[in-house]
């Protein structure tokens, strides 16, 4: 009897482990069934591409996220000085001048004010003064003892300082674009999806826009958008949609893509994978994708021609293209927090090589921003470049205004003034050490 109850008590041991194993594995057949079947849809996709997408956005503006500006517009005000240096040219007479500038925009009063100083060896050279009042733009300068207007608009230039009413720093623009982002992705909730199982490991997913959803997107996007406290009062951006139709073949458990075709005005467009990472474009040109390095080949019969590369660090953004007629390169890059440089260079691949360098250096401080901008071209065995130092402030103060009661139209000048301003103009001249070389040059 007391066998017979143990062998009882262990076979129903055995059963009770033997359904809880069938148990778990249903479960696990069911949580997998709802994982790569039920759960993967075109629409669930579209959300996972824009999180990972916003989160690569987010990822890149942080680099510039801590960076500290101004950003209460009141009126601005930028002072500075543009020098010059040329070497191995016709143009070294130049190396003996320079400008002071003082530019001052008030968007309240709709004014701007460009105090101008041409300087010969650091002594004044010839002064003007330019004024833009709403619609004319004004010249007072010592060449002639009225203010000359120079151009009349057909409206007022200061329109647009309504959007301007709300200033964003840097941090703001992150969010703001995070915000887009996000609701340019709900927005394209509204148009045709639909999933093809293909096989046990690879679907299809199809998006279709259409002329009847184009217009859903579009209303849906504004709609979220102006709802928004941070965008209400930014002008909403035009998507700009046409008639496309995007198909996605993919694995269907580690979400590699296998082709992307898109059809757009009957014209398709086929990435293919080829390889980890790398995709060909209508089998010619590549897309290859690193952790932080994007790069597009463009082929021509099987010959690279041109190669794109985006790329980026925890400090720097760089963009590189290459080509056979030239060479350009960008990159921003955050210092500290209060530090920005920005670089651009340009050459060519021509017999006589010409190099252009813009390098751009930004530090913000509490009350003003510095600036200093050094642009470089070198051709050859000639060199000339071009120094700006600038200060930019936000301040209280108004505008000195200049007097153009009595100003004169340009187009109003009889030959006599024009005389009067030439004959200014070459006694000036005379006087410096420009008259030297026009007197030596004999082409003048």
């Amino acid at each position: 009897m007391d066998q017979e109850f143990v062998e009882k008590k262990s076979i129903g041991k055995i059963i009770g482990i033997i359904s809880a194993i069938i148990l778990t594995l249903g479960l696990i057949f069911l949580l997998f069934y709802y994982l790569f079947f039920l759960n993967v849809t075109p629409d669930n996709y579209l959300k996972e591409v824009a999180n990972k997408t916003s989160n690569y956005i987010t990822d890149t503006l942080n680099i510039f996220s801590n960076i500290k500006t101004n950003h209460e517009l009141k009126t601005t005000k930028n002072i500075g000085n543009l020098k010059f240096n040329s070497e191995g040219s016709e143009t070294e007479f130049l190396n003996d001048y320079n400008f002071d500038y003082n530019l001052i925009t008030s968007y309240q009063d709709d004014e701007t004010r460009l105090d101008l100083t041409l300087k010969e060896k650091d002594n004044d050279f010839l002064k003007s003064i330019f004024y833009l009042n709403k619609d004319s733009l004004y010249l007072k300068s010592d060449l002639y003892d009225k203010v000359i207007r120079l151009v009349k608009l057909n409206n007022n230039i200061y329109n647009s300082k309504d959007l301007l009413k709300e200033t964003y720093t840097v941090n703001d623009i992150k969010v703001i674009t995070e915000k887009y982002m996000k609701y340019y992705f709900e927005a394209f909730q509204e148009i045709e999806m639909k999933k093809e199982n293909i096989s046990f490991t690879e679907l299809k997913y199809v998006y279709n826009l259409t002329d009847k959803n184009i217009k859903k997107v579009d209303a849906k996007f504004k709609e979220l958008c102006s709802n928004d406290n941070k965008l209400k009062n930014i002008e909403i951006p035009n998507l700009s949609l046409t008639k496309t139709k995007l198909e996605v073949t993919m694995n269907r458990f580690t979400k590699e893509i296998n082709e992307i075709l898109i059809t757009k005005d009957n014209k398709e467009t086929d990435i293919i994978k080829v390889d980890d990472n790398k995709y060909e474009i209508n089998k010619e040109d590549k897309i290859i994708i690193a952790k932080d390095k994007i790069t597009f080949e463009d082929y021509d019969k099987e010959t690279l021609s041109s190669t794109l590369e985006l790329s980026k660090t925890k400090e720097e953004i760089r963009v590189k293209v290459t080509n056979k007629d030239i060479n350009m390169e960008l990159s921003l890059k955050k210092i500290n927090d209060s530090n920005l440089r920005i670089y651009l260079s340009l050459s060519n691949n021509l017999e006589v090589k010409t190099i252009i360098d813009l390098d751009m250096d930004i530090k913000f401080n509490d009350n003003n921003t510095n600036s200093k901008i050094l642009g470089t071209i070198k051709s050859g065995t000639n060199k000339f470049e071009i120094e700006v130092n600038n200060t930019s402030s936000y301040i209280e103060e108004k505008i000195e205004n200049i007097d153009i009661d009595d100003a004169i139209n340009i187009d109003d000048l009889k030959e006599e003034d024009t005389n009067k301003i030439i004959e200014n103009l070459l006694k000036i001249l005379l006087e410096s050490n420009l008259g030297n070389l026009l007197e030596n040059n004999s082409n003048v």
